[in-house]
């Protein structure tokens, strides 16, 4: 039987996704599941979450296999895995007064609780259970994992633990969209429905553990299904509207985002700018407006800094051959190549990357980049960032001049680095672990693993036929070009490191 993991490799429908387009926030889906924007927060509640459920679930293996952790190693599991996931999880958030220690002395007394509350556990039937049903109009398979399967009675019942901030209000169990879709799935895979029981542990003074007992049948399954569709076309027609009065706003990962949204629509409105994430042209990039700068920040112009390498282009007498640009939605971050003549290979043209961004996620900086000709591929290796805080217009130029002198020396190592990848050959079995590698490195979405692969095996430029490390990154420059401008740039950043086009030990191959 697959994981979760392991079914998450392809693309799937999840009850947290639909549950966020439905019930939480329409912009937030689109943000993390569309456009897989980076996160300017992650609140402490989320690797806390991760950890408790991973506590009681060791304590629940232990059960099913007829023995019992003790407290004291139940309260450890909770505290090593929440320092892995507190260390992996991106500009963690901590609660005022909260810190490492105070959390896992909450995690202890909620631990606590729930064991108290653990005596009827006693008939395990599953645990940690994932599961992949289809869905009727759907077009994707719909995944999730049950927390525990217990015979309760004479009744099968779905156990699913929560943490709360408080007691969950009568009736809340029976409207809760969690408890439809785990019973519609159980029911699909076993032609009954379970029982459905919401163990909430709170996160008060003195935590307490209540259980919600719910069930669903005929009615609230074909009400599912209509729901799942038409939440599946909004989503195909790009409808993504913020929820003003959501519970989930305060500690949203894409705030900041949010609070700009309406900017992006205003102008689309009043038909100032193509910011839908694809390439524009610099006409476009003009009326992005730009930040009000502060005593300790003075945003660039994305139109300065495109002004700025051009001119320092042409007075090292390059000629342009073709410029690109792109915008994120909101006009944040732009991005950017222009392709040189700088080369003497038919096989390719050097380019250079372009970044800036107006809301401090990305530096402004620049990359040196190979455009292969066959296909257009891009590919990146080093970059120079520029600093950050800028006076006048002439010293953005000096810093300019500064970094495309230093990108020769970027130009022949990446070039260098492309020779040596045409000659390493590549298994079949190497090359879908890379694949699946990068996947989970970032540098790729997971949905991607297959067709990447079949690139790799069937290219459609005959160039590429034979089995090597160069085939395989045009594999992934080809998947590439549907990206976004934003997650394009990652992809190319990402692939920079895992090929080693950048000078450093490769670590795709590690």
């Amino acid at each position: 039987m697959a994981t979760i993991d392991e079914l998450r490799q392809e693309p799937h429908w999840s009850y947290s996704a639909l549950n966020t387009y439905l019930n939480i926030c329409q912009a937030q889906f689109m943000y993390r599941y569309v456009d897989q924007a980076e996160v300017e927060r992650t609140s402490v509640c989320f690797p806390f979450g991760k950890a408790f459920h991973a506590a009681l679930t060791a304590q629940a293996w232990e059960c099913m296999m007829g023995g019992s952790l003790t407290r004291d190693e139940i309260v450890d599991r909770f505290e090593e895995t929440f320092k892995i996931e507190a260390e992996a999880t991106p500009n963690l958030i901590y609660k005022e007064g909260e810190n490492f220690d105070t959390v896992i002395d909450l995690a202890a007394k909620m631990l606590d609780a729930a064991l108290a509350n653990w005596s009827d556990y006693y008939t395990i039937k599953g645990v940690a259970q994932a599961f992949r049903i289809d869905v009727p109009g759907l077009d994707k398979p719909l995944i999730g994992e049950y927390d525990l399967i217990v015979q309760d009675g004479r009744d099968v019942c779905i156990v699913d633990w929560k943490t709360s901030a408080s007691r969950w209000p009568a009736g809340k169990a029976d409207r809760d969209l969690q408890a439809t879709v785990f019973s519609y799935a159980y029911e699909k895979q076993n032609g009954t429905a379970p029982l459905f029981r919401f163990d909430v542990i709170t996160k008060t003074k003195n935590p307490g553990c209540e259980s919600h007992y719910t069930s669903r049948g005929f009615h609230d399954f074909r009400r599912f299904e209509v729901l799942a569709n038409r939440a599946q076309y909004a989503i195909n027609q790009g409808v993504f509207l913020p929820n003003e009065t959501s519970f989930a706003c305060a500690e949203c990962p894409y705030r900041d985002r949010c609070r700009t949204w309406h900017l992006k629509k205003w102008g689309e409105i009043m038909g100032l700018m193509m910011s839908e994430g694809k390439f524009v042209g610099r006409d476009e990039i003009a009326l992005v407006p730009t930040p009000t700068a502060t005593a300790s920040w003075k945003p660039v112009p994305h139109s300065e800094v495109i002004d700025a390498v051009t001119d320092v282009v042409k007075t090292h007498d390059w000629q342009i051959l073709d410029e690109q640009y792109g915008l994120t939605r909101d006009g944040q971050r732009m991005f950017g190549v222009i392709r040189i003549n700088r080369t003497s290979s038919a096989e390719w043209s050097r380019c250079i990357g372009i970044r800036n961004s107006h809301d401090r996620t990305i530096a402004v900086g620049l990359a040196a980049g190979l455009n292969v000709q066959v296909c257009a591929n891009l590919m990146f290796g080093g970059s120079t960032v520029l600093k950050r805080r800028h006076t006048s217009r002439i010293e953005l130029n000096g810093l300019v001049v500064e970094a495309i002198d230093a990108l020769e020396d970027d130009f022949l190592t990446l070039e260098t680095v492309v020779e040596d990848l045409k000659i390493q050959f590549v298994r079949d079995d190497t090359a879908r672990a890379a694949i699946v590698k990068a996947a989970e490195a970032g540098a790729v979405n997971s949905c991607d693993i297959v067709p990447i692969f079949r690139e790799f095996k069937e290219p459609r430029h005959e160039e590429f036929a034979e089995p090597t490390r160069w085939a395989l990154l045009n594999a992934f420059t080809e998947n590439a070009k549907k990206y976004s401008p934003a997650r394009a740039d990652q992809c190319y950043r990402g692939l920079t490191r895992l090929f080693g086009l950048d000078d450093q030990p490769p670590t795709l191959w590690k």
